[in-house]
């Protein structure tokens, strides 16, 4: 049986609503990887690729193939006229702005440097970008 990637958004409801901030960061960190995961699996089982190098990266599931599932929702349209181009740009950005939240609470040490004046108030954000992203893939192709 496979794991269910969409749990972790559910977890990241869950975490949002405690007093906790390490709740609250890894609350951001399961909205980017529910999210990233369920769009990797997305493309990787529509065979959805921009080019054999980037099926490689993406099929290797290493650091840089989150980059490449991005580059995907980012450039299939103008590289193969394939997918919905409005939906691709907005789950590129949606992903962009997750994984740059994700990296800013998994590595910041210090609350006053998280440029996050309100934890709470980023979690939902990232709630919601992550949200819209698994509510959209079906659309994108």
């Amino acid at each position: 049986m496979n794991f269910c990637w969409e749990d972790y958004h559910d977890l990241a409801c869950e975490l949002a609503n405690e007093h906790c901030p390490a709740k609250k960061r890894t609350s951001i960190n399961r909205s980017y990887y529910s999210a990233y995961c369920v769009a990797r699996d997305f493309l990787i089982d529509n065979q959805t690729y921009l080019n054999k190098k980037n099926k490689e990266i993406i099929n290797s599931k290493s650091s840089k193939a989150h980059n490449e599932v991005n580059r995907v929702f980012h450039e299939l349209y103008q590289v193969h006229k394939k997918g919905n181009k409005k939906i691709g740009y907005e789950i590129y950005l949606r992903l962009n702005r997750l994984r740059n939240k994700r990296n800013i609470v998994d590595y910041e040490l210090d609350e006053s440097d998280l440029n996050m004046p309100n934890l709470k108030s980023e979690a939902e954000k990232c709630i919601l970008d992550s949200k819209y992203v698994l509510n959209n893939l079906d659309k994108f192709l």
